[in-house]
């Protein structure tokens, strides 16, 4: 499991060149018009994570994230997006200035909660 704490580091992650392009364009380039100063300055004011999960990992492996934030990422997700290479990116805002989590995990999750997500994921 891989967290970052800023869309500036997309590049760090250790997934395919398709994801990163994907997670490029849904978080920086769509919601701040491509600008990753802007991306960025929100991220760092909210809080805002992007936990990147593996195959093998469950919710409780996310560092911070207490049983409300789970549930809250497994029932108040507000985007769940099919993205390339069988994966999912999910957003759940959790707090009232925007700030929220993304987690980004395999639809094969071992993770029976993630798995039922990925099902539900759209285009």
């Amino acid at each position: 499991m891989t967290t970052i704490d800023s869309p500036q580091h997309i590049p760090s992650l250790a997934i395919s060149p398709q994801l990163k392009t994907f997670l490029e364009e849904q978080l920086i380039h769509t919601p701040f018009e491509g600008d990753p100063h802007a991306a960025n300055q929100f991220w760092q004011s909210t809080g805002t994570q992007l936990h990147y999960l593996s195959a093998a990992n469950v919710l409780s492996d996310l560092p911070g994230i207490d049983k409300l934030k789970r549930f809250q990422l497994i029932h108040l997700s507000e985007m769940l997006l099919n993205a390339p290479d069988q994966h999912v990116l999910l957003l759940a805002v959790t707090q009232d200035d925007g700030g929220g989590t993304y987690l980004l995990f395999p639809k094969a999750s071992r993770c029976c909660a993630l798995a039922a997500l990925g099902k539900q994921a759209h285009d």
